[in-house]
């Protein structure tokens, strides 16, 4: 790795990676500018996608966990090769104290993944989960109804720069998007305290 970073580095700092290269002596006397460029690794994307699929889950879990104000929960994961090949690095990154895979899986489960998921919390750190989330509903429903009235105006549309409509149209894709994690989380969370 750090033969090809100072190839890379090379044309930025010439000077500097060339006395490494001479330090480390990996090639005896040839200079770091007469060695071949690093070969490019072919993609492969099925290490893509499941990259992405670790990305989600970090994401998500930190995310949830601010939400609920919890540190360190546990993750509980149901039949996955994804979470049984990528513990140690999904533990690390999503700052989990633990990731099994128990008999009987429980906690607030992660929407979106293609993986069943679960932040170990009790069902009280759920409840209030939950009212954090309905109110976000209701916050997210507010806006929602806002940018549409603003983009009925056709006062709006007709004089506003056409940058501000377009930023107001986006706006309110991001916010269905968001109102649409927030009711699949509603739903999950609801799923889960009413067994």
């Amino acid at each position: 790795v750090l033969e090809q970073t100072l190839k890379l580095a090379h044309p930025f700092g010439p000077f500097i990676t060339e006395a490494i290269w001479q330090e480390l002596g990996w090639h005896g006397d040839e200079m770091l500018i007469a060695q071949p460029w690093p070969e490019v690794a072919a993609f492969d994307s099925v290490q893509a996608i499941k990259f992405d699929e670790i990305q989600e889950i970090v994401n998500q879990t930190r995310r949830i966990s601010k939400a609920m104000g919890i540190t360190k929960p546990p993750l509980f994961y149901e039949q996955s090769t994804l979470v049984d090949d990528n513990k140690n690095l999904i533990k690390l990154l999503a700052q989990l104290s633990s990731i099994e895979e128990p008999d009987e899986p429980r906690g607030v489960r992660l929407p979106i993944t293609k993986n069943k998921i679960y932040i170990g919390v009790s069902k009280e750190t759920a409840q209030g989960y939950l009212d954090k989330l309905a109110k976000d509903e209701q916050e997210t429903q507010n806006s929602i109804k806002s940018l549409k009235a603003r983009l009925s105006n056709r006062a709006y549309i007709d004089k506003a720069p056409q940058e501000l409509v377009e930023g107001t149209s986006s706006a309110l894709e991001q916010e269905a998007t968001k109102l649409a994690l927030i009711k699949e989380e509603l739903r999950m969370t609801t799923d889960w305290l009413n067994r």
